[in-house]
């Protein structure tokens, strides 16, 4: 361990953050205050910790508190943990030296007990690795934060990923059932960017075992998403977190308080339910509410009034509410206070006597420059704070500024709109509300069959009669299972509209559906409308009293596929590529002559025969109960994210078809533009001075050494460095290969044009048939070893971060002195292996005139083939990284075929040529 520490202490750093007061104690190595650890992610960087540990170390300076927060980074060297798992281990054994070495810089008599991890994207993985160590104090971490973590994989491009992802998840699985766990003391809070996070969407950041998961747009003082770097220095979440950190410092310990249900409800608090302030403590609401008697003192007698004082109150008034005598007709209540300061205002009593306090179920509202505050009871309902007690009280402090109190008293049924929803009914959309009913505050939409997270709807609010100028109401998407939520803003006259999107699928075993809260304002009407996000013409039509136009907007459904099912179009155009060689092999079977790469593809890669027995196979496969003895397909794990529906794999299909006919296209393109180039420039140069050096016999010599010496050279850039860039020098040979081809045919049917122009009439019909016999097997071998080059780029680009992560730390993990001391081979290089087996395969590719149409079995591959796409889209479009070893075999049998078909062949033309003697 310590060997491997001294080497990691190379390549990773540990930083500690001051600035004010608090730098000549950090210079000196003098440290007093809570400990920090913000370990960076993906690519960051160790300076992210800056926006936190400044706003939190101006806020104790400001509050000239008694304790302060010592704040430390870590230095990852900028490594792409997210796409390559082969730094994960060497990050994890750093960190956990790191705990240690904090913990020691402080002396002992008042040495902290533990240490505070923040960790943003990745960082939150290795922060949870931690306690797999069995050189980690378990009891030296009590709180994680995790920021944008990725709980689950965001691409898995490395197995070594998926392996680390693995054995995280089981071991905090195992320890979570235990009596005594390695984690029975600590907490951990997920909080996650939301909708504007591109690189890590919300429904990863979610984790059933953590003790707190929210997203940013739900915590009452953000109230916005965040994208994946912003969500570090977004001002109102870092004053957030900074708070409820301050919050979660016992005083007697000067630490972080030990009580684990207590610093839960902190920060359930903070991220939340916030009823009322910026700080929270256990007493933050008095359990009885006292009242002063010679203030005002005012009856509400009916069950929709609205009360507002522009130029505020001259002294503190109490407004009494009687409960319903029929709790059946009205049986709920919400009510809407405008600028109460005051922690303590709304109660259950019994007339005018001291009551209970009710003031910590209320929530804060959106606007808050008005203040509001709201309080919701369903008064025969089981509630836990509903009591028998008659009367509600709110209490109105004196103020000078716009004050008021809006409540209505109504029949909860009637204000719950079952809204079913249907993805395909284009033709129409569907009013849920014609008007709302005068001084309501209240409505709730249920939005049943609102299951999968790539459909989208619009809901669109419209007031139709305001008797004020100045009015504001919200529309609340909520989703039960999930701390998830989005709004919208009503203030004008114009209509507008609140997406509608799953961000997290429903749990197996909810019952609930997503609802929309319609919080209104009393002085106006209100329609209510949805459609659904994919109509593709303009309609007109009336909503109440409100003319509505409705515009097209399917592309946000097409946006959300996109984001979320792009890193499926790999495996998509790897079947695609895999069907284009089937149906070239097929044209071999017949004795024809082998199809361009475009015609091939747009006759072979057809998906009314490959993706139904894709399905098929999955349905057999979940049905044999296969997923829990051997693997969960890919397939399964998508139609978990109800991604399984006939239009994804279309949509997947028609975009991967797409891409790969242009990509085929620019690689004719760039073909032809470098033979040109060369022909005309480089190569009779390089031809005319190669003759004045080697004669012909050494030329050909070399000619005959060159496919052992690329593959050599494969081999030992792939030795020396990592399998990827050997990939990259295969691909890089393969593209100079078929350009040579290329040139080949050109030079084959420039010479019998210029013999045919030279000879007579009569003789123009033999040249025409020899030139066809030499020239077809030059354009074969052009065609399939542009589908083989194409197949040969997928692996590359998949191999793409261990080639970026090894020239990132060649400086550390490379010495020109130990190429052969397998540093870099210790970090699991999972593509050297292939690199090695596909340099091989390289070298007969390049010898051999392949293809040679008269060969045998060309037939018989097209099966394996065809199998292979398949198990392609099976196993390969979340698990990228298996896509290697599924082509590995094509290219294996390609060779194979090639060499012996051509000994069959040789052999059976002996047997038939003793025959005939």
């Amino acid at each position: 361990m310590a060997d491997r520490l001294e080497k990691l202490s190379g390549r990773y750093a540990l930083y500690a953050y001051s600035e004010g007061k608090y730098i000549k104690r950090a210079r000196s190595m003098k440290f007093t205050g809570i400990p920090v650890l913000f370990v960076p992610g993906h690519g960051g960087s160790f300076k992210q910790v800056r926006s936190l540990a400044s706003v939190t170390t101006h806020r104790t300076m400001d509050l000239q508190s008694i304790f302060h927060f010592d704040f430390y980074t870590i230095d990852f060297n900028g490594e792409l943990s997210a796409l390559f798992g082969g730094t994960l281990r060497d990050q994890h054994e750093f960190i956990v030296s790191c705990i240690s070495k904090v913990l020691n810089l402080y002396p002992i008599p008042n040495r902290p007990k533990s240490v505070i991890i923040i960790g943003h994207s990745m960082g939150g993985m290795i922060a949870r690795s931690l306690f797999m160590s069995s050189y980690f104090n378990p009891t030296t971490v009590k709180l994680i934060i995790t920021l944008a973590t990725p709980h689950q994989p965001v691409i898995l491009l490395d197995k070594n990923l998926k392996d680390f992802y693995w054995s995280v998840d089981t071991f905090w699985q195992t320890e979570k059932m235990k009596n005594f766990s390695r984690l029975e003391n600590l907490t951990m809070i997920s909080i996650g960017g939301g909708s504007k996070d591109m690189l890590v969407r919300p429904g990863l950041t979610f984790n059933k075992l953590a003790d707190l998961n929210v997203l940013t747009n739900a915590i009452p003082d953000v109230i916005t998403s965040t994208d994946h770097l912003c969500i570090l220095w977004c001002n109102n979440f870092v004053k957030t977190l900074s708070r409820a950190l301050y919050d979660a410092v016992d005083f007697d310990i000067k630490g972080i308080t030990q009580d684990k249900s207590h610093l839960r409800n902190i920060f359930y608090y903070h991220l939340v339910h916030c009823s009322n302030g910026k700080y929270y403590t256990p007493e933050i609401h008095q359990e009885r509410m006292k009242f002063t008697r010679n203030s005002t003192w005012k009856e509400i007698k009916r069950n929709n009034v609205s009360l507002i004082f522009h130029h505020g109150l001259e002294q503190e008034t109490h407004f009494v509410i009687k409960k319903p005598e029929n709790s059946i007709e009205f049986d709920s209540i919400i009510i809407e206070a405008i600028n109460i300061d005051k922690r303590d205002w709304i109660a259950e009593c019994n007339a005018f006597e001291d009551g209970n306090n009710l003031s910590q179920y209320g929530t804060v509202g959106f606007n808050k420059t008005l203040n509001k505050k709201y309080f919701r009871m369903n008064f025969g309902g089981t509630e836990t704070f509903r009591t028998s007690l008659p009367h509600l009280v709110v209490r109105l402090p004196a103020t000078a500024l716009k004050t008021g109190l809006n409540i209505d008293i109504y029949n909860k049924e009637s204000r719950i709109f079952e809204v079913d929803l249907n993805f395909f009914t284009l033709h129409k959309h569907s009013i849920v509300i014609e008007s709302t009913k005068q001084g309501a505050l209240l409505y709730m939409l249920r939005l049943n069959n609102m299951m999968t997270m790539w459909k989208v709807y619009h809901l669109i609010v419209t007031p139709l009669h305001c008797r004020t100028e100045k009015h504001a109401a919200y529309a609340v998407f909520k989703t039960p299972w999930n701390h998830d939520s989005s709004h919208v803003v009503i203030n004008s006259e114009e209509q507008q509209v609140l997406k509608l999107i799953l961000l997290t699928i429903p749990p197996a075993e909810t019952e609930s559906v997503p609802f929309v809260d319609l919080i209104l304002d009393p002085s106006c009407n209100y329609s209510v409308g949805t459609r659904d996000c994919v109509r593709i013409h303009e309609v007109l039509g009336y909503m109440g009293l409100a003319r509505l136009r409705i515009k097209a907007a399917y592309l946000s459904s097409i946006g959300v596929i996109t984001t979320r099912y792009s890193l499926s179009l790999l495996a998509n155009i790897a079947a695609l590529l895999m069907l284009t060689l089937t149906k070239q092999y097929i044209s071999f079977g017949n004795r024809k002559s082998c199809p361009s790469f475009l015609d091939a593809l747009k006759h072979g890669a057809i998906p009314w025969f490959t993706y139904p027995i894709v399905k098929l196979f999955t349905m057999m496969w979940e049905y044999a109960k296969f997923d829990t003895l051997l693997l969960k397909l890919d397939t399964q794990l998508m139609s978990e994210d109800t991604a399984d529906s006939i239009i994804i794999p279309l949509i997947l299909y028609f975009v991967s078809f797409a891409v790969v006919y242009v990509i085929g296209l620019c690689l004719h393109i760039s073909i032809v533009v470098n033979v040109w180039l060369s022909r005309k420039y480089t190569v009779r140069y390089a031809l005319d001075k190669l003759m004045l050096v080697f004669d012909q016999d050494m030329i050909d010599a070399i000619r005959k050494m060159l496919p052992v010496s690329l593959s050599t050279t494969i081999m030992t850039v792939s030795w020396i460095t990592c399998g990827g860039y050997g990939f990259m020098a295969g691909m890089l040979f393969y593209y100079v290969r078929i350009c040579y081809l290329y040139k080949k045919c050109i030079d084959t049917k420039s010479l019998f044009v210029n013999m045919e122009d030279k000879n007579s009439y009569s003789t123009v019909a033999i040249i025409t048939t020899a030139a066809h016999d030499q020239l077809m097997p030059k354009k074969d071998s052009v065609h399939l070893h542009s589908t083989l080059f194409l197949l040969w780029s997928l692996c590359t680009l998949t191999y793409l971060p261990n080639s970026v992560m090894w020239y990132k730390n060649k400086e550390h993990d490379f010495l020109f002195s130990e190429i052969f001391s397998f540093n870099w081979h210790q970090w699991q290089d999972t593509s050297f292996i292939f690199s090695i087996i596909f340099s091989c395969v390289f070298g007969f590719l390049w010898y051999c005139n392949i293809p040679y149409v008269f060969l045998p079995f060309y037939r018989i591959l097209c099966y394996p083939f065809f199998v292979i796409a398949c198990a392609i889209l099976l196993t390969c479009q979340i698990n990228i990284f298996r896509l290697p070893a599924l082509l590995t075999p094509v290219f294996v049998i390609t060779a194979v075929h090639q060499y012996y078909g051509m000994k069959i062949f040789k052999d059976n033309l002996k047997i038939e040529s003793n025959a005939q003697n």
